[in-house]
C-alpha cells in the first residue's frame, strides 16, 4: 500500500541572485558550488565554530536555490545567510509559512502520482533520479517534487503553496493513495533513518556527530564557516560521540533523554551511561521500536547491544539510500 503522508510544518527558504550558491556554499557543507539545476544535496549549515546551526536538503534550480528542512530553522538561517552577503548578488526569502509538504511512498507511489498529477504515465515520476527534483502540478496548482531519502523504501517529498494546498490534499484523496496525518512523521523518518533539527541535531552538534559524512559533508570543497573545524576533526582526530539507529523488539517509544546502558551493567544506578535517546517512535509497518540515540564513538559500532530500562536495543548499519530507495 502507498501513502501519503501530510507533513508538519517545514523550514523553506530561498536564495535568489547571481551569487545564490557561492552566498550558500561559504556557509553549508555540501558542495553547493557543483549542484546543478535539477539535483539536490544534504548539507548542515555551520557556525564559526563549525557547530551545526541547520540541517535539511538544498534544491538547485534554473533561477534560484531552496533548502528544504525540520520546521523551526527558518528565521535564524535567513539572518544567519545574511549576516555573511557584503557585495554578492543574493536574497534571501523565509517561505515556511507560504509552504506546506507531503510526503509519497510506497510501491504503488508512481500510479497514484500518475492519477493524481493528470501524467498518463507514471514514468515522470520513476524516472527521477534519486538526488533529482522536478516541477509538476497537481489539480493545477504547482508543486516541486523531490526523490529523497525520507520515508522508508525511498518516497518523494511534494511542496506547494499553502493557498492551495487544499486543492493538493484532495487531489491525492482522489487517486485513493492512504492518507497519514502529521502525527506519523516520527514513525515514518525513523524508520528511513532521517534525523530532525531541534530534536537529533542541535547547535550543540559538530556535523561529524550527526554520522552523515558522505550524504552530508564534502572534505573536498572550497572554504567555508568551520570548515577549519570540520577538517581538522576529519584529518587528525575524531569525536566523541555519534548519533545511531537502534531497534528493540519493544515497540513502546522510549522518552526524550533517557540514557542507555552496556548489557552487561544490570546495575543501571551505578553504571555510567554509554548513550542518550533522542527520538523514538514505532517503526512504521513494522512490531517493533526505533530510536534515535548519542552513542559514545567505542560503542557505537552496527550490531552492538545496549539496554534502556527494560528494553534491549541494537544498532543499525549505515545502510546506502539507492537509487530505488533502501533504508538506512
Amino acid at each position: 500500500m502507498s501513502h501519503i503522508l501530510s507533513l508538519p510544518k517545514l523550514t523553506v527558504l530561498t536564495i535568489t541572485g547571481a551569487d545564490r550558491a557561492a552566498v550558500a556554499d561559504n556557509v553549508c557543507t555540501a558542495d553547493l558550488a557543483k549542484l546543478a539545476a535539477g539535483r539536490w544535496a544534504e548539507g548542515f549549515f555551520t557556525n564559526v565554530k563549525g557547530r551545526v546551526v541547520g540541517h535539511g536538503l538544498f534544491l538547485a534550480m534554473p533561477d534560484r536555490l531552496v533548502f528544504v528542512g525540520e520546521a523551526g530553522q527558518g528565521v535564524a538561517l535567513a539572518e544567519h545567510l545574511k549576516r555573511y552577503i557584503i557585495n554578492e548578488d543574493a536574497d534571501i526569502a523565509d517561505l515556511s509559512d507560504r509552504r506546506r509538504g507531503w510526503l509519497l511512498f510506497g510501491p504503488d507511489a508512481e500510479k497514484h502520482w500518475a492519477v493524481v498529477s493528470g501524467v498518463a504515465t507514471a514514468e515522470s515520476l520513476a524516472s527521477l533520479d534519486l538526488d533529482a527534483h522536478a516541477m509538476g502540478k497537481i489539480a493545477e496548482q504547482p508543486v516541486l517534487i523531490a526523490r529523497a531519502p525520507w520515508a522508508p523504501g525511498g518516497g518523494w517529498l511534494v511542496i506547494g503553496e499553502e493557498v492551495g494546498s487544499d486543492a493538493v490534499a484532495s487531489g491525492f484523496a482522489a487517486s485513493g493513495v492512504a492518507s497519514l496525518g502529521p502525527d506519523t512523521w516520527p514513525s515514518v523518518r525513523l524508520s528511513a533513518g532521517w534525523p530532525a533539527y531541534g530534536v537529533d541535531i542541535t547547535h550543540a552538534n559538530l556535523p561529524q556527530e550527526v554520522n552523515r559524512n558522505a550524504r552530508a559533508i564534502s572534505f573536498t570543497k572550497g572554504c567555508y564557516l568551520g570548515q577549519e573545524t570540520v577538517a581538522r576533526l576529519n584529518a587528525l582526530g575524531h569525536v566523541n560521540r555519534l548519533l545511531v539507529r537502534l531497534s528493540s523488539d519493544d515497540p513502546e517509544p522510549l522518552p526524550a533523554g533517557a540514557e542507555l546502558f552496556l548489557p552487561a551493567d544490570a546495575d543501571e544506578a551505578r553504571a555510567s551511561p554509554v548513550g542518550q535517546i533522542t527520538s523514538s517512535a514505532r517503526e512504521f509497518g513494522g512490531a517493533g521500536g526505533l530510536s534515535f540515540a548519542y552513542v559514545r564513538a567505542a560503542h557505537a559500532a552496527a550490531g552492538n547491544a545496549l539496554v534502556c530500562g527494560g528494553s534491549r536495543l541494537v544498532i543499525h548499519a549505515q545502510g546506502v539510500f539507492g537509487k530505488r530507495g533502501v533504508p538506512f
